[in-house]
């Protein structure tokens, strides 16, 4: 993924190639026990990963 040879790529180590082809879209899971009531705390936490991932790879990108 580009968010991780992002830097090399500001040095000029690494330079874009196919740039018209973009990335495969990759998935994220989060694999949690099923319960009738959910822990909010597991809401919490799955919640916030979701955000922060999607922020920090669309950051990376830019």
């Amino acid at each position: 993924p580009v968010f991780e040879v992002k830097e090399y790529m500001r040095e000029g180590r690494l330079v874009p190639i196919l740039e018209s082809t973009p990335p495969a879209p990759i998935q994220l899971a989060a694999i949690y026990p099923h319960k009738r009531l959910q822990d909010p705390k597991v809401r919490l936490i799955i919640d916030f990963m979701s955000e922060r991932c999607q922020r920090l790879i669309k950051n990376a990108l830019l």
